[in-house]
């Protein structure tokens, strides 16, 4: 039996959606909690505004709890991308200019590197597609994904930990791919960032920041809005500005990384996440991780069986397999036979979940059959 109870998506009753990896399908208790809070705001406005702060503390400490972080380290922004612009930042104000991270990274991870004018020195995987620590040389910092999204791939974190602490860098690490599928823990990490659509599960619009403690300290906040002065200074105009005159300068603002919910927030989407998180908290991500493993040996075992090679190791909930022709002409030849994938790295993604079972792996080896889906030539 899936850790997830698959009755609570609907759209599992119409597709093998093998696409966590994209993004989840939302699950009836995720959809009402945003829209319980849509309601209460047609209702009643803003009149439970209080409450809605107090929720977002209590779900602040539970994300942090996933990563094992101090609540107080973790702030909520729109999107992956958006925390590394805060790590471009910040990287940048350390003195920071030359960057190490890998080929296959997603652009959250390198654009608002390169956006920010740092270089990046790349790492190409092996030809079995993984990266090995010892491959991470030079850079004054080192930016990568733990689970790779062209290929499954995850790196050993812990071994990159060593390596920075060794070498004396900040690391920053896209867990996009990786929060909510497999165990994770933010010790010994600079930075992490990440989303809630996909293996959280909890929708468009929420992502999350979470900064070692110390950064903010040392180099400041690389933005701040209203909710960033203390509380005791939350409506002040100009909360500890130096005056001279007429003329303000400067301003108190909090430290902790928290403080970067410059304002409210996206409160639908916030309660959207708190109802997905509960799915993954009431699972287990190890359960999740187990259960990725052995719907992906079967899937594995039943591509390789026409044919096909996995583009890396098995290792987590994604498997990505070049096949013949287009690749997005496979994937709607897929969707034909009611088999939801993604095309990636020049093949078909198909990403399992704590939701998916094995109905859903028979489905899609099925449908590639009857699709006459063939493997790339080697």
């Amino acid at each position: 039996m899936p850790p997830i109870d698959r009755a609570l998506f609907p759209a599992l009753s119409r597709y093998a959606y093998l696409n966590a990896a994209a993004s989840s399908p939302l699950a009836t208790p995720v959809a009402e909690a945003a829209m319980g809070q849509l309601r209460e705001s047609l209702a009643e406005g803003d009149l439970h505004f209080p409450r809605w702060l107090a929720f977002k503390e209590t779900l602040r400490e539970r994300l942090g709890a996933l990563f094992q972080a101090p609540a107080r380290q973790v702030a909520f922004t729109p999107s992956t991308s958006l925390g590394f612009h805060a790590v471009a930042e910040l990287f940048w104000r350390r003195g920071i200019r030359e960057v190490l991270t890998l080929d296959a990274e997603f652009p959250s991870t390198t654009v608002p590197l390169l956006a920010r004018g740092l270089k990046l020195k790349v790492v190409k995987a092996r030809p079995d597609g993984t990266y090995r620590p010892e491959d991470l040389e030079g850079g004054e910092a080192i930016a990568l994904s733990a689970v790779q999204y062209g290929s499954g791939f995850a790196i050993d974190l812990s071994a990159v930990r060593a390596l920075a602490r060794t070498r004396k860098v900040p690391l920053a690490v896209n867990v996009a791919q990786a929060l909510g599928q497999v165990p994770l823990s933010a010790d010994g990490i600079d930075f992490l960032c990440g989303t809630s659509h996909k293996w959280l599960m909890g929708g468009y619009g929420t992502g999350f920041f979470y900064a070692r403690e110390g950064w903010l300290e040392e180099h400041g906040l690389p933005w701040a809005g209203w909710l960033t002065p203390p509380e005791s200074q939350r409506w002040q105009a100009f909360p500890g500005s130096r005056w001279e005159g007429a003329v303000a300068e400067g301003a108190d603002l909090r430290t902790e990384t928290l403080g970067l919910d410059a304002g409210g927030g996206n409160w639908s989407g916030l309660f959207a996440f708190g109802a997905a998180l509960a799915l993954i908290e009431q699972a287990g991500v190890a359960r999740i991780h187990a259960h990725n493993l052995e719907l992906q040996r079967q899937l594995r075992e039943g591509l390789t069986r026409r044919g096909f090679h996995p583009n890396a190791p098995l290792m987590t909930g994604i498997c990505v397999t070049r096949v013949k022709g287009d690749p997005l002409e496979a994937v709607r030849a897929l969707l034909q036979q009611g088999v939801v994938v993604t095309p990636r790295a020049g093949g078909v993604r198909f990403s399992t979940h704590g939701y998916n079972d094995a109905t859903d792996v028979e489905r899609a080896l099925e449908a590639i059959d009857r699709a006459k889906l063939q493997p790339a030539p080697a």
